[in-house]
């Protein structure tokens, strides 16, 4: 049974294996990770954050390097994947032809999240080098000019992703298995990146909904934010499955601890809970 066709079910865990099902194993990935996974790494991930707050200096450089991930992780895996995504396909479509998937995968929110993004960069990179000298305008002035191409650059080589390449890599090694390979494992762990921050959001900022138009406007919220949190790191899945059917009710199995606890709140409005 061709586990493609629509209608039909995955053969245990060598099926699931396949790289034509890694939108379906990165949701069952990310259900497990908020269901199991996701209370032993927030711990952590919180007191990195107050250790950070209270001027720790690794703390700090940990929470650097979380924030760089998040930027560069989506160009690397990207550029490790295309070639042998296309070469498995064997079409001459790219991923946006499809018009869902061309509706939902538009370049500009990805582009306004990575500016955002680069502004925290900057903002630690003044911080740390600079709080304690003089001229530090310039620096400011030389990261908020570069913001822009950098932010560019970087959505540009996301969104490449999407098109089939006109020519061979330039480097042999993108065009072997370990590549492709090597791309999910930049995509999976920004998503874990990711859903540290969906789930710092679910416990600190939403305390328990007082009425039913609460509870409404907060699912609203919850759909705005889960087009920034989640849709990122899963649309290089999502523009090859989203014609199928289980997609979008895993998708939403996925998220389902986290909207749970978006939507029930918690009794104050910290992050004690963890």
């Amino acid at each position: 049974m061709n586990i493609d066709q629509e209608g039909s079910r995955p053969q245990g865990i060598s099926a699931l294996l396949r790289p034509q099902n890694r939108g379906l194993l990165l949701d069952i990935f990310v259900f497990v990770f908020n269901l199991v996974l996701v209370r032993l790494l927030m711990v952590r991930f919180v007191g990195m954050l107050r250790a950070a707050e209270e001027g720790d200096v690794t703390s700090e450089w940990f929470l650097f390097l979380f924030v760089l991930g998040i930027f560069l992780l989506p160009p690397i895996g990207a550029t490790l994947k295309r070639w042998q995504y296309y070469q498995r396909r064997g079409d001459e479509k790219g991923l946006l032809d499809n018009e869902l998937a061309g509706c939902l995968l538009g370049p500009m929110p990805y582009f306004i999240v990575t500016v955002l993004i680069f502004v925290v960069i900057q903002t630690f990179l003044l911080q740390y080098f600079y709080a304690d000298k003089e001229g530090e305008g310039t620096p400011m002035i030389i990261g908020t000019l570069l913001n822009l191409p950098v932010s560019i650059i970087n959505t540009w080589l996301v969104y490449r992703f999407f098109s089939k390449p006109k020519k061979e890599p330039l480097f042999s090694f993108l065009k072997t298995p370990h590549a492709g390979l090597l791309g999910d494992v930049c995509i999976f762990l920004n998503m874990i990146f990711y859903q540290l921050i969906w789930n710092l959001l679910a416990v600190g900022w939403f305390p328990r909904p007082a009425d039913l138009t609460e509870l409404f406007a907060r699912s609203l919220l919850l759909l705005v934010l889960s087009l920034l949190i989640y849709f990122p790191p899963r649309m290089f899945y999502l523009a090859d499955d989203v014609g199928k059917r289980r997609t979008w009710l895993m998708i939403l199995l996925a998220n389902l601890p986290v909207i749970i606890r978006v939507l029930a709140g918690t009794a104050k409005n910290n992050i004690t809970g963890w």
